[in-house]
């Protein structure tokens, strides 16, 4: 199924878990798929060390344009998702070369890393 829409749902085969730890604030892509790839978040995490730590995910497009869609805020280990209590996700989103998923934080303490989940559906 190369490129196409898979009308029986998610890509089998495809899922991955995408890492990262940052130890400063600031903006960073953190998932840009594939030209013609489209990705739908399944859930994850955010683990904070040192204290606490926040990241605001926003959607960018290609001109720069940046739409908040959900903030996680952690002093230890809490998942993402819509049984999180700290944060408003809400599943589903879909990521794509034109509109990427980008971590904004806005706090750290030694350092927070965020682990995500992809699933390919294009």
């Amino acid at each position: 199924m190369n490129n196409q829409f898979s009308s029986s749902g998610p890509i089998s085969r495809t899922q991955k878990i995408v890492q990262a730890t940052y130890t400063s604030t600031g903006a960073s892509d953190f998932f840009v798929p594939g030209t013609g790839e489209v990705w739908q978040v399944v859930g994850g995490d955010t683990l904070a060390s040192g204290g606490t730590g926040s990241i605001q995910w926003q959607l960018k497009d290609s001109s720069g344009t940046v739409a908040l869609i959900f903030q996680t805020s952690v002093s230890g280990q809490e998942p993402i998702g819509q049984n999180s209590t700290n944060n408003n996700l809400v599943l589903p989103i879909y990521v794509t070369k034109e509109n990427f998923l980008v971590a904004s934080v806005s706090a750290v303490a030694t350092s927070v890393r965020a682990s995500i989940s992809f699933i390919r559906v294009r």
